[in-house]
């Protein structure tokens, strides 16, 4: 996804990164494309966790997992239930 290539391009700014991945959640929020929205809170979750808010990246994680199920996009929904443990 291009957010997650722009989240990589400027992880070492990890403010900038968090504000570009929060906007890419908010944007994809606007839309009824779940499979984005939940694209997008992973991208946010691990730029969190860069920045070291393990529990916000946390809920993150949670909302995107409820966007996958919702979905019934059972591979992503798995992906995200093995980040959460």
């Amino acid at each position: 996804m291009l957010q997650r290539k722009v989240v990589t391009v400027l992880f070492c700014d990890v403010v900038g990164s968090t504000a570009l991945a929060r906007e890419a959640v908010a944007i994809s929020e606007r839309t009824d494309a779940l499979l984005w929205q939940g694209d997008a809170g992973v991208d946010l979750a691990e730029v969190l966790v860069a920045a070291g808010q393990a529990d916000e990246a946390r809920t993150a994680l949670e909302v995107a997992l409820d966007c996958y199920e919702r979905k019934k996009s059972l591979v992503m929904a798995e992906r995200v239930r093995a980040q959460l443990g």
